[in-house]
């Protein structure tokens, strides 16, 4: 969603973490709110070409932990070609540490908003099936 001052700005929790080392589990554990992360376009990911890694940003200890939900990652992807490296910030908001991996890690993304850009207005937004011509073969 635009905030007020027109930046877009988004919570989701971590992906994938499941599918993580248990050394990406262990700095999962050790993340603190409001510490930064960083993300990583992964052109080579053979099960979604859209997909965003989520990585730690100490400079000593950078770690891939997760990746970005799919249903964002089309945007994000956006953000990170249209927009300057230093206006997108991802943040950790919470860590959940009893809950379900899918629920542990929640984020925070703030970034510029493009003029061209739409929201959920990717490829995997558009509808499976006309509701016209279905409405039209079911009046038949």
């Amino acid at each position: 969603m635009k905030d007020a001052d027109g930046w877009y700005v988004t919570k989701f929790f971590l992906h994938g973490i499941r599918w993580m080392a248990p050394s990406a589990q262990e700095k999962i554990r050790r993340l603190q709110p409001g510490e930064r992360l960083a993300l990583m376009l992964d052109f080579m990911n053979r099960h979604d070409p859209w997909a965003v890694a989520v990585r730690t940003d100490r400079d000593e200890d950078r770690f891939m932990i997760g990746y970005v939900p799919r249903y964002l990652a089309y945007d994000i992807n956006h953000f990170c070609r249209q927009c300057r490296p230093d206006s997108i910030t991802v943040t950790v908001e919470r860590v959940n540490e009893d809950a379900p991996l899918d629920h542990r890690v929640l984020c925070r993304m703030r970034a510029c908003w493009p003029d061209d850009f739409r929201p959920c207005s990717g490829e995997a937004f558009q509808p499976l099936v006309n509701v016209q011509e279905v409405s039209s073969v079911c009046q038949e």
